[in-house]
């Protein structure tokens, strides 16, 4: 898979380095502020690998449109956005860096969120650019003897527990079969019931869709927690959680993966549940957890690494079917 005329379409921000170790390799396509597969492009149409991140979907309908298609890399963690179920019928291999170069990045973010709801930091914005003075509306907590709830326990999970240790907050882990035995947990209804913060750090999954829904929420409310959720939007109903923040069952909530098509239902839930006078304690960012250049110095590795590995066995079956498997 050397030869010069190997196409690779790279639909996202990505280091440098993994643009250099590619472009030695094959004809690259790089769009950075992509936001959907456009095989009317030359160079996603004919590419042979694909490397994305959380800011493009692939559907059974791009890769109708992908004949070439052979490798996709997720550079990054989770694959909600990716359709597995018509990759493995192409037979088409997905590579998943995975969470852990990401990880002390999102971390950090974790970690910031929970002290700037926790100093109500978002209500003080709010209202300093109104040209309030509201010091005595920001009465805030400290994280130091605070119980934190730490939901999912992979490599962003587990960073942000260490952080959160740091601070001497008191962490337990939401009881699991994937939690590390070594790691303190309680069950997920006590915990709910106990901790003043929440960390949510779980992958996309039937079974993880709506994580803090209305019920959840009726658990939530008598402790009046912070939550923050460093994993996806669709963890939490919205529209129920941001309700119970206006009516003052939740202390504050922070939401990072929020991507382009949240947009609209973001916007319309704050002017629905905002008061002139009265912002919410609330921070909404444009997926911010490893939107750092050490992140992506990480990832662009692993997914070289990754690549290596790869690179000479597709070179010498070009042209072969190819076998789905998915490497984390």
């Amino acid at each position: 898979m050397t030869e010069p005329t190997t196409a690779v379409a790279v639909l996202a921000p990505v280091h440098r380095r993994l643009l250099e170790w590619l472009s030695a390799r094959a004809v690259v396509h790089h769009d950075p502020a992509a936001t959907a597969v456009d095989p009317s492009t030359p160079g996603v149409a004919r590419a042979r690998v694909l490397v994305l991140r959380s800011n493009v979907r692939l559907t059974a309908a791009d890769l109708a449109s992908l004949p070439r298609l052979e490798l996709v890399l997720r550079a990054g963690s989770g694959t909600d956005n990716l359709d597995l179920a018509a990759l493995r019928e192409r037979g088409v291999e997905v590579v998943v860096v995975g969470g852990g170069p990401s990880a002390p990045a999102v971390a950090e973010l974790a970690l910031q969120s929970a002290l700037s709801l926790l100093r109500r930091v978002p209500v003080a914005t709010a209202e300093m650019a109104a040209g309030r003075w509201a010091k005595d509306a920001c009465l805030g907590e400290e994280l130091t003897g605070t119980t934190v709830g730490v939901w999912g326990a992979g490599p962003v999970g587990r960073a942000a527990a260490r952080l959160f240790t740091r601070t001497d907050a008191e962490v337990r882990f939401a009881e699991h079969p994937g939690v590390p035995p070594t790691e303190r947990t309680l069950p997920p209804r006590r915990l709910a019931a106990t901790a003043g913060v929440h960390v949510f750090a779980l992958p996309l999954r039937p079974e993880t869709r709506g994580t803090v829904d209305r019920a959840m929420l009726d658990v939530l409310r008598d402790r009046r927690p912070h939550l923050v959720n460093v994993g996806r939007w669709d963890l939490f109903d919205m529209p129920e959680v941001i309700r119970a923040l206006s009516l003052g069952e939740l202390a504050g909530v922070a939401v990072d993966p929020v991507e382009r098509q949240h947009l609209p239902l973001a916007a319309e839930l704050v002017a629905r549940f905002s008061e002139p006078h009265r912002p919410l304690n609330l921070q909404l960012t444009p997926h911010l957890g490893a939107t750092t250049p050490e992140a992506h110095r990480r990832v662009a590795l692993a997914a070289i690494d990754a690549l290596a590995a790869r690179w000479e066995p597709m070179r010498h079956h070009e042209g072969s079917d190819s076998h789905t498997r998915e490497v984390r």
